[in-house]
């Protein structure tokens, strides 16, 4: 069965089931309306729904106030940000609250890029200059883009994005249309019921406003604010420089790292919904109860008919609605062929650098028409397929960019965005020069001569040629790149719900607790009673009793240069505390240089061996208590505190006797909770800046090494094919 036999079908089955189920319905209306009219309550059914619609009326102006639907975003710094990132926070938050309802109502491209511009200009002016950041950077953070919008939109959408673009632009319009022509049916309610029916009629259109004020303007706004949030946190690693690897890594990284959740609201609307057929659900009820009293197996007829009409329906508009079936392999290798065949097309027309863009978008519209006729059968072209096999072929072929630009474009990766402006600009110049030739002529003396025509004509044939083979092979390898995206797309290989935005997960690491004390300070019990606990498995716990010197830099365990939070063990009776502190120092000198110092707590072991020692029922108050064995521990905790000075952040106390802990559940576990999101935000910077190649000259030589070799190989390329005709 061909594609249009088969939606001919799913159009017949959805008439038939609507047609079923709307006469089931009818007539349990007019049962229902005999029913209640032989009642004596018809009259007052006109009241009840006034009532109801009033009803409806003032929930829908409660709860479509601005956030009902769908929440607005947390503003919160995010934890992996500098101090030096706020103003450019700020600036994003002040554009985002503000511009967010001109984006909503913008009704063009223009206006909407127009919009984005003003914040990105505030954003840039608040921070570094995107000029200072390089290529690799650039396009890893347009993809990281593109795959936060489209995992925000999983979220927010859901299934919403499986059914075909072009059934969801038909949906539109029969809603504009019945929208706008609505109005008809209430010519029969008018006619016989005209006081019942004009209250229903104004009361629905005076309820309508603040729903659709809720559903519509304030979703739309809050979907645009949710987007300049996602794109803006990239936005400023990118000018922060901290988007130095792969985009989709950075944006595993990042989009697990926050919390919170963007799923619309949608329980409030349902119950406007049902509150408003209430009315009809009463008269519906009326004409089951009037079938029963005729026959008791007659109220079977008409919920039959719902029943199967309602099956047939969803079953039909189900098939219609998603896009067509995957092609088999034989219909995808059909599509190579066209892609190469546009390609030769477009090198032997010439490539005109003056192509308008309108005419780029013409030509690859008729690519993908064709290739979606070729793979699929579809005549639909994109409009066939999904939103979420669009974002799927994009988010493939800005990830196949960001590979060919960090791997074969010399410097990529270690030369500034101003430095490639930089070179475009003389490059230009150099064009200029070499089109008229009157510069290099002139700097002959003499004017040049014969020797300065010569050095022009040759200089502008090696410009000519090796721009022909730049673009030639710039071309073939974007028109391939695109063609296989297009093959893929109308091939159905995104039709399954991926779960490519979690793959990252599993390597994002935890954040690091590090214990270390002197031995006997309990390291070891400490360690095993908070690896015990549920609550920390949020944290990679390693005890460390190393505290010489020379180990690693600044004197500190290897451990320590990469913990995120640090327990400090020493004994509440210890005397000597000078080799904690003189580490304590060194902790804090060793990350003054610009680093990231880790949290840092101060545990006071063995509280129980505090005098009086045969004392020991625990919970204990060391900030207020007044027995003699709170006093002595909150001199322990005092003196603790006077020799560490500012470096630790907080000083808890601890013991155990018998097995049975006291300090560690109501001191330690709560200040360790109290900062595991900022110490995820450590963690995900330290695995950031780890991902920053550096300047290095081996990889930018072996970059340069391809780059030549590629240059090479299209100068000869074109050259020989230029070379016949001229």
């Amino acid at each position: 069965m061909s594609l249009a036999k088969g939606n001919s079908a799913q159009i017949a089955r959805m008439a038939g089931g609507a047609f079923a189920v709307l006469a089931a319905i009818s007539a349990l209306f007019v049962a229902g309306c005999w029913q209640l009219n032989q009642m004596g309550l018809g009259g007052w059914l006109g009241w009840f729904n006034l009532a109801i619609f009033c009803a409806g009326w003032w929930l829908a102006w409660i709860w479509t106030r601005p956030g009902a639907v769908l929440a607005a975003p947390d503003w919160k710094l995010p934890a992996h940000f500098k101090d030096a990132d706020t103003p450019m926070w700020d600036a994003l938050r002040r554009g985002a609250e503000s511009r967010s309802t001109e984006l909503a109502a913008a009704s063009t491209s223009t206006e909407v890029l127009s919009v984005l511009r003003e914040i990105w200009e505030s954003i840039n002016s608040a921070g570094p200059r995107w000029q200072d950041r390089t290529l690799a950077e650039l396009v890893a953070a347009l993809h990281a883009g593109q795959v936060r919008l489209a995992n925000r939109a999983e979220e927010v959408l859901g299934r919403l994005l499986l059914p075909r673009i072009d059934r969801w632009q038909l949906v539109w319009r029969l809603g504009v249309l019945a929208d706008r022509y609505g109005a008809v049916a209430w010519l029969p309610g008018l006619l016989l019921a005209p006081v019942d029916a004009l209250c229903r009629w104004v009361t629905l259109k005076v309820a309508r406003w603040p729903a659709e004020r809720g559903l519509r303007r304030d979703l739309s706004r809050m979907l645009w604010t949710l987007a300049l949030r996602d794109l803006g946190v990239v936005a400023i690693d990118f000018l922060a420089g901290r988007i130095a690897g792969p985009g989709a890594r950075y944006a595993a990284l990042v989009g697990n790292s926050e919390s919170g959740s963007a799923r619309p609201r949608l329980a409030r609307p349902v119950v406007l919904a049902m509150l408003q057929g209430l009315p009809l659900i009463i008269i519906l009820g009326s004409g089951l109860w009037y079938l029963s009293s005729l026959s008791l197996l007659l109220p079977a007829v008409p919920l039959s008919f719902i029943g199967i009409g309602w099956v047939v329906f969803a079953g039909a508009a189900g098939h219609w609605l998603l896009p067509p079936p995957r092609a088999t392999g034989m219909s995808r290798d059909a599509g190579g062929p066209i892609v190469e065949r546009w390609i030769a097309e477009l090198e032997n027309e010439g490539l005109s650098a003056s192509r308008s863009a309108a005419d780029w978008l013409e030509r690859i519209g008729k690519l993908d028409l064709e290739v979606g006729v070729a793979v699929s059968g579809s005549e639909s072209g994109w409009r066939g397929r999904s939103i979420r096999e669009l974002m799927g072929g994009m988010a493939e072929l800005v990830h196949e960019v960001e590979e060919l630009v960090r791997r074969a474009v010399p410097g990529s990766r270690h030369l500034r965005l101003g430095d490639w402006i930089a070179a475009g600009g003389w490059l230009g110049w150099l064009g200029r020069v070499t089109n008229t030739g009157s510069i290099l002529t002139s700097a002959v003396p003499g004017k040049g001569g014969l020797a300065g025509m010569a050095l022009s004509w040759l200089a502008g044939k090696v410009k000519r040629h090796a721009d022909e083979a730049l673009r030639s092979v710039m071309l073939r390898a974007a028109g391939r790149r695109l063609g296989n995206v297009l093959v893929r797309l109308h091939s159905g290989d995104w039709q399954e719900i991926e779960e490519s935005a979690n793959s990252g997960l599993s390597e994002i690491p935890k954040p690091v607790l590090l214990i270390v004390g002197s031995h006997g300070s309990g390291c070891t019990m400490l360690a095993g009673a908070l690896a015990e606990l549920e609550s920390m498995r949020e944290w990679e716990i390693i005890e460390s009793h190393d505290w010489t010197d020379g180990t690693s830099k600044a004197g500190l365990p290897p451990d320590a240069l990469r913990a995120d939070a640090l327990i400090v063990l020493m004994r509440a009776q210890g005397g000597a505390r000078e080799t904690e502190f003189a580490f304590i120092r060194r902790i804090s000198d060793g990350n003054s240089s610009g680093g990231r110092a880790p949290f840092l707590l101060g545990v006071l072991s063995a509280g129980d061996l505090v005098p009086p020692t045969l004392e020991w029922n625990p919970p204990y108050d060391p900030a207020g208590g007044t027995s003699r064995k709170e006093m002595m521990l909150r001199t322990a905790l005092e003196a603790a505190r006077s020799g560490a000075g500012s470096l630790v952040n907080d000083w808890v106390i601890v013991g155990v006797r018998d097995g049975r802990w006291w300090g560690v559940s109501e001191g330690v576990v709560p200040w360790l909770d109290s900062r595991l999101e900022r110490a995820r935000g450590v963690r995900l910077a330290r695995e950031l800046e780890s991902e920053i190649t550096g300047s290095s000259w081996v990889e930018p030589a072996r970059q340069a090494g391809r780059g030549l070799r590629g240059i090479a190989g299209f100068f000869l390329s074109g050259w020989k094919k230029a070379s016949p005709s001229s």
